[in-house]
């Protein structure tokens, strides 16, 4: 059986940069918009996505993932984010 993959969702470079590095056959994937990291890490399944910035992108980002990958796990890392009002 076929693990399924923790799936990480993050804005920024700086937010998974470390994870990224950590990964093993690493191959970059683009859903819509943003570009999907999948790789293993202690060999486990693990899919790093770019929503890039403001929460409608972390939802639907999220929502394709389910779609594409059905994870197992799901990790929203950065929300505490700001939110500039002008």
């Amino acid at each position: 059986m076929e693990k399924r993959p923790v799936v990480i969702i993050a804005a920024m470079d700086v937010e998974f940069k470390l994870l990224k590095d950590k990964m093993e056959n690493l191959k970059v994937s683009k859903i819509n918009k943003y570009n999907c990291y999948e790789g293993l890490i202690d060999n486990y399944p693990v899919v790093i996505c770019n929503c890039l910035v403001m929460s409608i992108n972390a939802a639907i980002a999220t929502t394709l993932a389910i779609q594409k990958y059905n994870p197992m796990a799901i990790i929203n890392e950065g929300t505490a984010g700001r939110t500039w009002i002008k």
